[in-house]
């Protein structure tokens, strides 16, 4: 049986992500909803604190709350063209 590289590659990032959220300095409910975004988006997809609330169902706050800790620990960027506050998750080095 052959190992896809690109596959290997792939889950290779989602567990540097997945560990590096394990590290983020919060409590363990607010990494658990950082791993369920991470789950929903991916590094592909754009989000904003609305997109948070509708896909993980948390409130405008804890959206915001949550995307700063992620932005604090270097786990998302900001995209540019999208408008205000989007943002990307990071491959992780």
């Amino acid at each position: 049986m052959l190992i896809d590289p690109k596959k290997a590659l792939i889950d290779l990032e989602n567990i540097s992500i997945r560990n590096a959220i394990d590290k983020l300095n919060a409590n363990q409910a607010t990494k658990e909803k950082a791993n369920l975004l991470f789950e929903k988006m991916g590094f592909d997809k754009i989000f904003g604190r609305k997109e948070i609330m509708e896909n993980i169902n948390i409130s405008i706050t804890a959206a915001g709350n949550l995307l700063n800790h992620l932005k604090n620990a270097g786990l998302i960027k900001t995209v540019k063209g999208f408008g205000k506050g989007k943002y990307q998750f990071v491959r992780q080095e």
